[in-house]
């Protein structure tokens, strides 16, 4: 449009100057010239009544058995050309879309529905995306193309080839009753972006899209479903704001356009005509002005903007007169159709007039390839696509770490860096919050507070702890704002003064322009609505495993204008959702779950757990069988349950430790065993290297059987000199449940390594290594390896459930046991280490002893991927880690790294290990546990089981290669491999 002058003149008297079109891919205009002639031949062959049935889309309903055989009647005896399908389960619409087609004689019907979030907002049970508002705060319109391309296949999937969605409107009056969410937000050149991309989208999928309100129903506070609303404004304000989105989506190629019900006097003034019946904004702009090509549909025909001033019939006709082609919902559609046909025969309406919409209508079926047919159906896979695929999830939860917008965040409160201390969680509004509390817990302990409780009580419980307040909307189906009840407006007032506090909310931003003490709380989160991903988002936002991104599409008062939104620096932490997120195939993984499946049914464990990240996502966690065999106190293996870590505890305990020295300058890989642990000065073991100890190059033998020196030579039990039944200073190391070893056999062991037979130096692997390795982190660490590790390491990662002996933390049923030890300490091992060596010295050692959960392991891998960053820490350098992980020696017979083990060099094409790259590190532990690090990839691997308990058949675990096989069909899925 050139201006707003060029607009009226072309209303008012007809086309002065088309503006060129694009030939849309659904019109006429559009289509081969071999199509061209099918809708021509077809047209000619169909009587009047047919023509006339065409252009009628009747409102279906399937609750009951007569509204279904109403609707079958329609279908026969007004030769209708479509039906719009509301609220049912999904099974019921594809029985009636089977019959329905059957019924539709010469001409396929062309099913439609309203689903601008996608097919829940019509069929229960099925898969919803997030409302346009909220992707309206998304900085790019890429997500909104794949939404509107994901909801399109959906569609045709279930045979819905019509789609009366996105709504085009600008939503610039905050009690719009009836657009609201449904709006893309308040800018008409972000609207029009997004319109244009969720539409391309959709039609690329091979859906019609029809874009409304027109002329723009975003500036009203009337609904026109129950009066007609007005739009005041000047032929300029129409043109610069409700206007463009609509011209941008016609000149972009839409499918349809819907009119609206509205009255728009600087267009047409007379007789306040609806614009879906005036002939001079239909016709005007979009036929002559915009020289649009398309289809034009009215809004539903039954709504009072339009049937509280016309009958029924009469509206039908003005609607044809005015340019429409299709009449959605008549409010009786024998009578509108008999009422159409009879302004036909008597001239009212010319036959060119109608033939031109039923060429239009015939077209877009051509294009939709359903002209001569509707394609076969699978109903298993409509289901399937209609309750959403993995990645269906995936997008959605795209779009909402996208659109999360962080409103403000004074005095840095976000994002929250302890991952130690609980966060005090306080939930209201009406909607469900316990997603949010699941999610939270992922990062953090979580305390929920009892919103029946006092501000005054509420702040004394969250004293000196982060209060995080919580508004969860009730109705996902709202198109506009509930109200804030007043107990929650008082709270939310009352506690924005707490030190620290943040509040979330998950509901419709206009809901916030209710209240002013939002705008007091150091931090504000604006996270849209209560969807599960909007939930998980907002978590992550909260505890910076993702950075804010999201601009607000809506001004919310005084220093919130559209546009704005704060970030931060995210800290590193892990983040969830889903494979192909991340460029790994879900289609590809059934494999996984078939090998996991296979370790229980072959007895090689009885459970565990595989976490995968990739890209510092989680995007595979699968808990697998239970924690123990056929017994009462067997449990499903859950995300909480904790195993026994094996030789993973070098890695993740000691081998940490001994990097922050090495980063720090206190030790060198050439510092010798005696200059580390003077002890050790005169020993055959004294000039052993670092580098050689965390190698297994120094010529230590593979162990020495310190448990079996303890034993009564006689009777092999637990020698009385050794052990005692109970605690005292003499005895306080615990081996066992009732069992204490002296406290002078650390002093044992120590001297059993001084002179121990050293051999000839080459890689012979060594849990003696990691004894002496201890010894040097004791030395350096006054208060020892376990505490050293815990809070070095385990506590700054937010590793809560890793550490040696987890009965000090931990209830025992939440620990896997590792063993039911028949041999020496004669019990079932539920939280005591399974190594027997790091049982003597009482759980702790530098070679055994840690346990952790699946979780809490992979964090420590995610930092060591991120070169020694995680959740706002530096443990160490990048460089330090480069120097740990690479290989030590690099040759045949020594291919580890200083820790961990690397793939083999030289070895065959066959080899266990070939799926992986040279960067990649690793260990696995004897209870089945393994942690790898694959940098090429960006992936960390986890996989704990406790095959020691109760292994069916000796080596199944080893022997089915399972760490790797798993691993296979991981790597394999990736995009691209």
């Amino acid at each position: 449009m050139k201006n707003s002058l060029w607009l009226l003149l072309t209303i008012l008297v007809g086309s002065v100057g088309l503006l060129a079109q694009p030939a849309g891919r659904f019109t006429y205009q559009g289509l081969s010239a071999a199509d061209r002639q099918r809708v021509d031949s077809l047209c000619r062959a169909m009587s009047l009544e047919e023509k006339v049935g065409q252009m009628f889309v009747p409102a279906v309903f399937l609750q009951t058995p007569a509204q279904v055989s109403r609707a079958l009647y329609l279908i026969d005896s007004c030769r209708v050309g479509g039906v719009s399908l509301y609220r049912n389960e999904p099974e019921a619409v594809l029985d009636f879309l089977a019959q329905a087609q059957q019924h539709s004689r010469r001409v396929p019907l062309l099913p439609a529905m309203t689903l601008e979030r996608g097919l829940a907002m019509r069929l229960d049970g099925t898969f919803g995306y997030p409302w346009p508002l909220t992707m309206g705060a998304l900085g790019n319109d890429t997500l909104v193309y794949r939404v509107g391309r994901h909801i399109g296949e959906a569609c045709r999937q279930m045979g819905i080839y019509a789609n009366f969605a996105p709504s085009a409107d600008v939503n610039t009056e905050p009690e719009n009753p009836i657009i609201g969410v449904r709006s893309f937000g308040e800018d008409p050149h972000r609207v029009a972006g997004k319109v244009a991309a969720f539409v391309r989208g959709m039609q690329d999928a091979g859906v019609l899209a029809s874009v409304k309100h027109f002329p723009g129903h975003g500036a009203t506070r009337t609904d026109s479903h129950k009066e007609l609303p007005v739009l005041p404004f000047s032929a300029r304000r129409l043109e610069e704001v409700e206007l463009h989105p609509f011209e941008k989506a016609c000149r972009s190629g839409v499918a349809s356009v819907m009119t609206g019900h509205l009255y728009v006097p600087a267009f047409d003034s007379v007789g306040e005509r609806p614009s879906s019946l005036s002939e001079r904004i239909v016709g005007g702009i979009l036929r002559r002005a915009w020289n649009y090509q398309g289809l034009v549909i009215t809004d539903a025909l039954n709504m009072r903007g339009v049937s509280g001033r016309y009958g029924c019939g009469e509206a039908e006709i003005e609607a044809i007169l005015a340019g429409n082609d299709l009449l959605l919902y008549s409010e009786d559609t024998e009578t509108a159709y008999r009422a159409v046909l009879a302004a036909v025969k008597q001239g009212r309406i010319s036959r060119e007039r109608i033939e031109q919409s039923v060429r239009r209508i015939l077209a877009a079926k051509c294009a939709a390839g359903i002209l001569e047919g509707v394609p076969p159906r699978v109903d298993s896979l409509a289901l399937r696509a209609a309750r959403g695929t993995e990645r269906d999830s995936a997008l959605c939860l795209d779009v909402m770490e996208r659109a999360v917008t962080l409103l403000h965040n004074r005095e840095h409160a976000l994002p929250l860096a302890d991952a130690v201390d609980t966060v005090c969680y306080l939930p209201l509004g009406a909607g469900e919050s316990g997603d949010m509390v699941r999610y939270m817990g992922l990062y953090a302990p979580v305390k929920v507070l009892d919103r029946q409780a006092s501000a005054a009580r509420i702040l004394e419980q969250s004293q000196g702890r982060t209060l995080v307040v919580g508004y969860h909307g009730g109705s996902p189906a709202a198109f506009t704002p509930g109200k804030v009840e007043e107990r929650d407006r008082a709270l939310l007032d009352s506690l924005a003064a707490a030190p620290g506090a943040v509040l979330v909310w998950l509901d419709n931003p206009y809901a916030l322009l209710q209240l002013e003490g939002w705008k007091r709380y150091p931090a504000a989160v604006l996270a849209y609505e209560n969807l599960w991903a909007a939930n998980l988002a907002a978590a992550e936002v909260l505890h910076g495993a993702v950075a804010p991104k999201g601009k607000l599409p809506v001004s919310l008062g005084e220093g919130y204008p559209r546009g704005s939104g704060e970030t931060f620096r995210p800290l590193g932490r892990l983040k969830f959702g889903f494979p192909s997120q991340e460029g790994i195939d879900p289609e590809k993984l059934g494999a996984v779950d078939s090998l996991l499946a296979d370790i229980v049914a072959t007895g090689s464990a009885p459970g565990g757990r595989l976490v995968v990240a990739r890209g510092g996502r989680v995007v595979i966690d699968r808990c697998f069988g239970t924690t123990m065999y056929g017994d009462s106190l067997s449990r499903a293996v859950t995300p909480g349950t904790v195993y026994d870590l094996a030789s993973v505890t070098k890695v993740s305990a000691t081998l940490p430790l001994i990097m922050q020295l090495y980063d720090r300058g206190k030790i060198h890989f050439s510092s010798r065993l005696e200059d580390m642990v003077p002890a050790y000065r005169g020993s055959n073991k004294g000039k052993v290297l670092l580098k050689e100890l965390l190698a297994h190059n120094g010529g230590l033998p593979a162990g020495l059987p310190f448990y079996s020196y303890t034993l009564d030579k006689n009777t092999k039990e637990p020698s009385e000199f050794f052990y005692a039944d109970a605690p005292s200073p003499e005895y306080p190391l615990e081996v066992a449940e009732g069992l204490y070893m002296r406290a002078s056999y650390p002093d044992t062991v120590t001297a059993r390594l001084r002179k121990c037979v050293l051999r000839p130096k080459r890689m012979v692997y060594s849990d003696l290594d990691f004894y002496l390795l201890r010894e040097v982190v004791d030395r350096y660490y006054p208060e020892g390896i376990e505490q050293a590790a815990l809070g070095q390491v385990f506590r700054p990662l937010g590793a809560l459930t890793m550490g040696f002996r987890p009965l000090l933390r931990m209830p025992a049923d939440s620990i896997a046991p590792s063993a039911n030890d028949t041999l020496f300490r004669r019990q079932l091992l539920r939280g005591y280490v399974h190594d027997s060596g790091a049982a003597l010295l009482g759980g702790v050692s530098g070679h055994a002893g840690n346990f952790a959960s699946a979780y809490d392991l992979a964090k420590y891998g995610q930092m060591l991927l991120q070169k020694g960053y995680y959740g706002g820490h530096r443990f160490f350098s990048e460089q330090t880690v480069d120097r740990f992980t690479r290989y030590a020696y690099a040759t045949a017979s020594n291919s580890r790294s200083a820790g961990f083990v690397k793939k083999a060099i030289g070895a065959a094409p066959d080899h266990f290990d070939a799926c992986v790259s040279s960067q990649a590190y690793w260990h696995t532990g004897f209870t089945g546990t393994m942690l790898l690090v694959e940098p090429e990839q960006d992936l960390v691997y986890v996989l704990l089981t406790n095959r020691t308990y109760g292994e069916k058949k000796a080596n199944a675990f080893s022997d089915g290669g399972y760490r790797f096989g798993i691993l296979e069909v991981i790597l394999g899925a990736i995009d691209g491999k």
